[in-house]
This record gives structure tokens, sequence and C-alpha cells, in this order.
């Protein structure tokens, strides 16, 4: 079983979904999360090019916490993964998912942006979840999502790290 990915949260440059553009925060980007029906995916990314990916299908959901764009002292890479025969994104940022997204297939796409890996004043864990018979991994920060995931029958798998709660 793959216990190793998440949802991966999307940043919106801006446009219909009402994103917040990326660096307008000092060098942050707003996780966005996307569901494309079709495939039930999420889709939880940083990156501008993560966002012109998840406008191609996919469904935006809600807006996530901050991450750093570049690195800051005591942060660790959160990174993309992608499983094409199951068609699903997977952020992660712990040793233990990095090392199952490998072992189950998944391809590692690009370095998303840098979280911590401890707690701290203003920070919130970043949450991974996996749903067996959708084959799909859910990263997710925010209460709303947490619930959502669980009453989709998402089981919690670990703490990827931790996010700002504020820019």
């Amino acid at each position: 079983m793959l216990v190793a990915v998440a949802l991966v949260a999307v940043v919106v440059l801006a446009g219909p979904s009402g994103g917040t553009p990326a660096h307008a925060d000092g060098g942050k980007y707003q996780l966005k999360l996307w569901w494309m029906w079709q495939r039930g995916d999420n889709f939880t990314a940083a990156t501008p090019v993560d966002n012109q990916s998840a406008a191609g299908g996919y469904q935006f959901i809600r807006s996530e916490p901050w991450i750093y764009v570049d690195p800051e002292s005591g942060t660790v890479p959160l990174l993309l993964y992608w499983h094409p025969g199951r068609e699903d994104n997977a952020g992660v940022a712990s040793i233990i998912s990095i090392e199952a997204a490998q072992a189950a297939g998944y391809t590692y796409i690009r370095t998303q942006g840098w979280i911590h890996p401890t707690p701290g004043p203003g920070r919130v864990p970043l949450y991974l979840y996996w749903h067996e018979g959708r084959q799909d991994n859910a990263t997710v920060a925010t209460q709303a999502s947490i619930d959502a995931a669980v009453s989709a029958g998402y089981v919690l798998q670990r703490i990827e790290g931790y996010v700002m709660l504020n820019p």
C-alpha cells in the first residue's frame, strides 16, 4: 500500500479562482487545493507551473496555508511526485513519504517550495492522507480540507511538515 504521497496544493497566480500571486508576500507561495473529478485526483501544488497544469481540468477547491519559495534556515523541500499509472500527484517532504513514493513507482517532478520539519509559532501541520480505492494522495492543512478528506474515506498517513498559517 502506498502511504507516501499527499494532496498537492497549487499556487494560483491571478485569475478566476481568486488566487494570490506567487512571491506576493515576501517569497511565499500560498498552497491551493484542486480536484479532478474524472480521475478522482487531489492536487495541492505551489508553483506557477503547477498552477498552469491544474487549470487543465482541475476544479479549484480552496486555499491552504503558505510555504517558502526558496530555502530558509531549517526548512526542508516539499517535493512533487507523479504516478502515471494512477494519474496521481503527490506532494511529500518526509523521508518516509519520499521513500514510499519512489518505491511505489512515483517519479520526481520538481521542488514546490520549502516547509518546516518541526512545529513553531504560526505554523500548522501539513497532513498526508491516502485513499486506497482512488489510489490518491491528499496533502492538506486546513480543517475544511481535513474534514473533506476524512468524510471521503481518506486515511491519515503522517505529518509531512509544518506550513505557515499566514504569510
